[in-house]
């Protein structure tokens, strides 16, 4: 009887201890605003949360030593099964998405206007160096040239005379600078209309292959209109934009693991140019990957996910991210074994954590290696608790 008696006293003193604190905080949350506000609503909600969560825990304690108490009550040992704490190189990275690009991909514009004669490569043709793509008419041009040579022969001749008499002091010196003038004029005139000349041919600045071709034959071509695409995937690189957040963990060098969705590949690299240029615009700066990888046929504008890595330490404490809890005050805590008189009990234990990456975090303190963490089981348990542990 007196054991019965001690029982119902614990348990009533708790349960008017609670009955009190909820009393207390309702009375507070009823004297709020008339007319509440989002925030204060979002603020009374939390506020039942933190009630629930101890009414809750301080139920389980009360449960806990009654049956302590209570020699009629029959024990239901948890079973749980443990993990041992243990040090292993952790690393963390960031996803982004890229974008393959080339510096010898470009849009071909004729240097000058005119009624496009021919066109001499086909789409996908491939194309050396200096290779000559397409021709202009240049009928205007080349009847210039020739009255210009015809001329120039001509003031050459009485150059060349002229030249001849002024040495031998013979004749006035105007006449032979005139002379002299006449030709290097014409001279210069000729090598402007070559130039013209050459502009209505259309040639390859590289070695690459034609990709598109948006002008044809009898079309009118301008400096304004492009004329070809031509493309060199034999030097590629990976360009993307990275949020300012991560300027400090971004370095020239850093590892970063690019997926080709599209392809079905993975690489590994590194980060190979670092821009020292924040854009307002979206808050971030751009980073490049070189990709120099034969085996693999990459084209301009193929997306590509890139993970870079932001964080690594070798001997790090790390745990199953699952392991791990919060109290309503928002600390992380997990459960560890100890040994007990008679078997083993549970311990609550608070820590600090650090990054988490692919369901693993790392522990910062809290924990030491060698620790037994509660796995199995780890839901249902409570501090002070007894635990049978079973193997994994």
């Amino acid at each position: 009887m007196a054991i019965n008696y001690r029982i119902k006293s614990i348990e009533m003193n708790r349960i008017n201890r609670i009955f009190i604190f909820t009393c207390t905080l309702m009375l507070l949350v009823s004297c709020g605003e008339k007319n509440p506000t989002l925030k204060n609503l979002k603020e009374k909600k939390d506020s039942l949360l933190v009630v629930r969560d101890e009414i809750k825990e301080q139920l389980t304690e009360v449960q806990l030593e009654i049956n302590d108490l209570d020699t009629a009550f029959v024990k239901r040992i948890t079973i749980v099964t443990v993990l041992e704490a243990d040090t292993q190189s952790f690393a963390h990275y960031f996803n982004i998405h890229g974008v393959v690009k080339s510096d010898k991909t470009a849009l071909l514009l004729p240097e000058s206007a005119g009624v496009i004669n021919s066109v001499l490569v086909k789409a996908g043709d491939k194309v050396r160096k200096g290779q000559k793509l397409a021709r202009l008419d240049a009928a205007i041009v080349r009847s210039r040239i020739a009255e210009v040579r015809t001329s120039l022969e001509l003031a050459t001749t009485i150059f060349e005379k002229q030249e001849r008499l002024w040495n031998k002091k013979i004749g006035s010196e105007v006449e032979y600078l005139q002379s002299k003038n006449r030709k290097e004029s014409l001279e210069s005139a000729l090598k402007t209309l070559q130039s013209q000349l050459s502009m209505s041919t259309v040639k390859a600045p590289y070695a690459g292959t034609i990709d598109e071709i948006f002008l044809h034959a009898g079309e009118m071509a301008s400096p304004m209109r492009p004329m070809f695409r031509i493309v060199n995937n034999g030097i590629v690189y990976l360009e993307s934009e990275v949020s300012e957040n991560h300027i400090s963990d971004v370095h020239v060098h850093s590892p970063v693991e690019v997926v080709f969705p599209s392809l079905g590949d993975t690489i590994e690299a590194q980060i190979d140019e670092v821009s020292g240029y924040i854009n307002p615009e979206n808050r971030s700066f751009k980073v490049k990957v070189h990709l120099d990888r034969s085996d693999i046929k990459l084209f301009p504008n193929l997306l590509a996910s890139m993970k870079i890595r932001d964080y690594e330490k070798k001997n790090a404490v790390v745990i199953k991210s699952s392991l791990i809890q919060q109290s309503p005050d928002g600390r992380d805590y997990i459960y560890l074994l100890k040994e007990a008189i008679e078997g083993f009990s549970v311990e609550k234990r608070f820590i600090d954590i650090g990054k988490e990456y692919m369901g693993r975090t790392e522990v910062l303190s809290g924990l030491k290696k060698g620790e037994k963490i509660i796995d199995k089981g780890a839901r249902t348990v409570r501090n002070g608790q007894e635990v049978e542990v079973v193997s994994n």
